[in-house]
């Protein structure tokens, strides 16, 4: 939804990202944004709030860059969704990987130094 009217998006949720674009072609898609989960939280809204804005079974997308109701086409697939859009926001948050193991990020590679001029592993 946006503020001036509605508007036709195609959300794309991937493992700590949500993105929404507009649909171009057979299977083409313009990236509209894209908004990370661990600054995500997701709300159903009531049926009663959704009819306000002219929507229908609704969620309320929050991020740090910007936040807005969504439309779905159903109740089940808002239910869908939000249980979706739930669980990936609570394990970006949590480090967690979708078998619930600890997510590790590793460690940064050693920088590149020329030839001859350290004395000792830049390690030790």
């Amino acid at each position: 939804m946006c503020r001036r009217d509605l508007r036709e998006y195609h959300f794309h949720l991937f493992n700590d990202l949500l993105t929404y674009s507009k649909r171009k072609g057979a299977n083409q898609y313009k990236l509209h944004r894209k908004l990370g989960m661990a600054a995500t939280t997701v709300k159903e809204v009531s049926d009663e709030d959704a009819e306000k804005n002219k929507v229908s079974h609704a969620i309320l997308i929050g991020n740090t860059h910007k936040s807005f109701m969504v439309g779905c086409g159903s109740a089940e697939v808002k239910k869908t969704w939000l249980e979706k859009l739930k669980m990936a926001s609570e394990m970006t948050r949590s480090g967690k990987t979708l078998n619930g193991e600890k997510r590790s990020l590793g460690t940064a590679a050693a920088a590149w130094a020329a030839d001859g001029t350290q004395n000792q592993c830049t390690f030790c």
